[in-house]
């Protein structure tokens, strides 16, 4: 893995990752465990909800959409 991402918003990922090691969440997970562990745990409660909610299903279609809040006023 390179030590610099092209893009330099996601270069603290990589500093994270050298100074910590990496969980076997992901790089970007990992990020949030180290610096806003309650974050990770709300995102990781969001999937768990998903997964309940999908179970038994056969076919998912992800739009992509985030959390959908933005447009929420």
């Amino acid at each position: 893995m390179s030590e610099f991402t092209l893009d330099p918003v996601n270069q603290m990922i990589v500093e994270i990752k050298k100074a910590h090691g990496i969980s076997r969440l992901g790089l970007h997970a990992n990020k949030q465990w180290h610096e806003d562990p309650k974050h990770l745990l709300f995102s990781m409660a969001r999937y768990k909800f998903i997964a309940k909610m999908l179970s038994g299903k056969k076919n998912v279609l992800e739009a992509g959409c985030g959390d959908g809040l933005i447009g929420i006023r």
